[in-house]
């Protein structure tokens, strides 16, 4: 008896363990059934995942050399793998968002190109000046002047306080710089992927697109009414595809998008601790529906 027992007890074990996973698996499937409905989401968690990589790379790299092991080695070559596709697919996502084609973006991506092809030094120096323009912003919003380095918003409200200014030149910094990136040859794109503060921060560069974004349909869409043209109609004549095209499906718009969801799931909240594997514990407040 006492050994049916045992076995019976180690049967129920199993069954709650596979429950569980189960459970998980359904959670983890809902999730990405509801980032494939919701391109902006989609790009959001990605760009999160680049922080997550950064952590815990950082976590092997900190480690004494006489501590690091064949197994922290084959993982730091996954990571920076991993890294770089999260990177490219978010600078994919972006391309698709925030270009125009229409005779002034036209005559800008010229320039940006003229200034490129012959200076690697000025591709990145682009990336760099974009990446310093939408931190300008943040801080001026948080009236947090030494940003940690992933950027902190609080409340999320502040956001709001963006002027439609600062909007059009975090939006054309943005531009700038992914004309920039495929001007980048495999030295400098390296360098790049490298930097640490930009990856981290590829999230704030898809959230602050959105909104300048929204903030330039805005501004059209204002123009319009003393025309008489419809929304889509002023995106179509400006020659903005991508933003006609975003107002109908919600992929270029972050009007209605809970921004406290979003930043929840985005870790901007501080990390916890990074263990020797380099997994970041963070603390996601309750309520946050993620």
């Amino acid at each position: 008896m006492d050994a049916a027992g045992e076995e019976l007890e180690e049967l129920r074990a199993v069954a709650s363990e596979s429950e569980q996973i189960e459970s998980e698996l359904r959670e983890q499937l809902d999730v990405l059934e509801s980032d494939i409905k919701d391109p902006r989401m989609l790009s959001l968690r990605r760009a999160e995942r680049l922080f997550e990589i950064i952590h815990e790379v950082e976590a092997i790299q900190d480690l004494p050399d006489d501590e690091v092991t064949e197994e922290d080695i084959d993982r730091l070559g996954e990571l920076k793998s991993e890294r770089f596709d999260e990177y490219r697919a978010t600078m994919t996502y972006l391309k698709g968002l925030v270009h125009q084609f229409n005779v002034i973006e036209a005559k800008n991506l010229n320039n940006t190109v003229s200034e490129c092809k012959n200076s690697q030094k000025q591709c990145i120096d682009i990336f760099t000046k974009a990446h310093t323009t939408c931190l300008t912003v943040i801080a001026k919003v948080s009236k947090k002047a030494n940003q940690d380095r992933h950027w902190e918003v609080e409340p999320l409200e502040k956001l709001d306080r963006i002027q439609e200014n600062e909007h059009a030149r975090v939006l054309k910094a943005i531009r700038k710089m992914l004309v920039a990136h495929d001007m980048l040859d495999q030295d400098s794109l390296f360098k790049v992927n490298e930097n640490h503060e930009i990856m981290m921060n590829m999230d704030w560069m898809v959230i602050l697109s959105h909104r300048a974004l929204d903030a330039e349909l805005e501004k059209r869409t204002k123009a319009a009414k003393k025309t008489g043209l419809s929304r889509d109609s002023t995106a179509m004549a400006s020659g903005d595809s991508s933003i006609a095209s975003g107002a109908k499906q919600g992929a270029s718009s972050t009007a209605g998008m809970d921004y406290g969801n979003v930043l929840n799931t985005l870790g901007v909240t501080a990390p916890g601790a990074v263990t020797r594997r380099g997994s970041s514990r963070r603390n996601i407040p309750q309520g946050s529906g993620l």
